[in-house]
């Protein structure tokens, strides 16, 4: 169990993903496109203020007001058509919030980092713990309506909080998070660790005794075969007409290769994920018995700007999952033990 920003223990969940059965696709529809104009009426409404308060020119005697998320919960404690439960309005307004701080933690070292500012005519739908119930094999999630609620074959457990999404490949998915109650091990002892972050051999490491080597061949392998599929599938779209008049929708053709080569992308991204997680987890498990407390890693961020090495080199560069690995690394260590620190 890590420890949060005000001292106090913050839990880790894990996530069950579900692909969700077309026949309940009009249901979510409704759903997103209700939180999507909630989203859209927040998002108005915070700017709208910010701007009339602090007004066009700058005048000392005018303060800007920053609505918090409380306010904006007690503005829009329902969302215009009144399909989604209270508190599902209420993860709409903390989705919003969290976005704009980030945005403004990033400003700090990012200058290109921009604020939330568009609307949605979709957005994610949020179940919060209150609007969750698990009976006779069904995921009853409670809406606006209590008559209908919206009912999903169920052989998990009760879930914390669930959230239901649109994929990019196509399709909805729900998102059910359970708190991770895996002991938290203690180090054995204080070491230190360095790790070099490379494309051939995804990682490096150093602990004071010897080098242990982790290949990435198998990740650089599927994106070169990626890269291949999608230049012919962007080929074929690039023969069809995309151009149609209004009110009319394009050739079944190109959207079945549309959505082929959206699949691909979905498929090689999940693999990626599922291998860069298996290669963290082999890092962090032989580094905790080497009795490593503390890992060193170098800073890439800038490496894509400096390095200019031609079409085909560049593109094995910007499909290097550096940052990645670095997430599913720390990952991996809040999970193996609390103490473990990252440079």
């Amino acid at each position: 169990m890590a420890i949060g920003k005000r001292g106090r223990a913050a839990r880790t969940y894990s996530v069950r993903k579900l692909t969700l059965p077309s026949i309940l696709k009009p249901r979510l529809d409704e759903l997103s496109a209700a939180s999507g104009a909630l989203y859209s009426q927040v998002l108005t409404t915070f700017w709208r203020t910010l701007r009339r308060s602090a007004g066009k020119r700058k005048d000392h005697r005018r303060q800007a007001v920053f609505l918090s998320s409380g306010t904006l919960q007690k503005l829009f404690p329902k969302d215009p058509a009144g399909l989604l439960h209270s508190h599902s309005c209420d993860a709409v307004v903390d989705a919003f919030i969290a976005s704009v701080d980030s945005a403004r933690t990033r400003k700090k070292t990012d200058p290109k980092a921009r604020f939330p500012r568009r609307r949605k005519r979709f957005f994610k739908v949020t179940f919060k713990s209150s609007a969750i119930r698990v009976r006779d094999g069904q995921l009853i999630l409670s809406t606006g309506d209590r008559a209908h609620p919206l009912v999903i074959p169920w052989a998990f457990d009760l879930p914390v909080n669930v959230e239901i999404g649109w994929r990019a490949c196509g399709g909805y998915e729900l998102r059910a998070m359970y708190v991770d109650t895996r002991p938290v091990q203690t180090p054995l002892g204080d070491g230190v660790a360095g790790i070099d972050i490379g494309e051939v051999r995804i990682a490096a490491v150093y602990d004071g005794q010897g080098v242990h080597l982790h290949s990435g061949r198998l990740i650089r392998a599927r994106n070169h075969y990626a890269n291949k599929h999608q230049a012919k599938l962007d080929a074929r779209i690039a023969r069809k007409k995309n151009g149609r008049p209004p009110g009319q929708r394009s050739s079944k053709r190109l959207r079945r290769l549309q959505r082929a080569r959206r699949t691909l992308r979905d498929r090689i991204k999940r693999q990626n994920r599922d291998q860069l997680r298996k290669q963290a987890r082999q890092v962090v498990s032989t580094l905790h018995e080497s009795r490593v407390q503390t890992i060193a890693v170098g800073d890439l961020g800038d490496i894509r700007n400096r390095i200019d090495d031609g079409p085909r080199a560049n593109q094995k560069l910007h499909a290097w999952m550096f940052g990645q690995f670095l997430t599913e690394l720390k990952a991996q260590g809040e999970v193996r033990t609390a103490g473990r620190r990252h440079r």
